[in-house]
């Protein structure tokens, strides 16, 4: 199992985890703090529970989708040997883009917290924060391209199993079908079924690492 492949996995089973973090975060611990999926970015709602510890592991997991997403499409790029080069040239900008707005979100609303208690006007300060966002938040799932682009990638490569790379990019429409329906339980089903996807992949490559390891023991026998 070389290097590459190593980190990938990784960054996979790191991402499902941060992944399944989010959706805890989303349908249990938000809304005991009184945030519910659509008062995500309601002041009135945010504000009383500006200092619970649940907002800031919500906004400190988004860094780590953007760095994981990119180390995925890197390592899946070497992995394929400079096969299917236009459509992981694409996917890696996009990736790009990806780590810049999970990242600008992550620290806009970590920002957001620590300024709470020092605004003159917390009210008005949080408001802005929340604003910005949402425009955040709303061009976030665009990074589901990525998805789609390497999964069909390592599909057409057979890098991976193909009904994994099919999971992945039904996952990944479904994610932009949640921007348009603003339904919130197709958004939970679609983080689902990335962590779904995200720990497929992480097994996959392990599994690889075990066969790689016994038919290395076996050549030295």
């Amino acid at each position: 199992m070389n290097i590459s492949q190593r980190v990938t996995g990784i960054a996979a089973f790191v991402q499902g985890t941060a992944l399944a973090a989010l959706l805890v975060c989303i349908g249990a611990l938000l809304p005991r703090a009184g945030i519910t999926s659509s008062d995500l970015f309601t002041p009135a709602k945010v504000l009383p529970a500006i200092h619970a510890p649940v907002l800031l592991l919500f906004y400190g997991l988004f860094p780590s989708f953007g760095v994981t997403l990119l180390l995925i499409v890197l390592g899946l790029a070497s992995m394929m040997h400079s096969r299917e080069r236009g459509l992981l040239r694409l996917a890696t900008l996009v990736a790009v883009a990806g780590l810049l707005v999970y990242a600008g979100f992550g620290l806009v609303g970590i920002g957001m917290i620590a300024m709470a208690g020092r605004a003159p006007d917390a009210a008005a300060s949080v408001a802005s924060a929340l604003g910005v966002l949402h425009v955040l938040f709303t061009v976030a799932p665009l990074a589901a391209i990525t998805t789609t682009l390497w999964a069909w990638a390592a599909a057409r490569t057979r890098t991976l199993p193909a009904a994994l790379c099919t999971v992945v990019i039904v996952v990944s429409l479904l994610r932009l079908t949640a921007i348009f329906t603003q339904q919130p339980i197709v958004a939970m089903a679609q983080l689902a079924g990335s962590v779904v996807w995200a720990w497929w992949i992480g097994i996959v490559l392990w599994q690889r690492r075990g066969n790689q390891a016994t038919v290395g023991t076996r050549v030295t026998a």
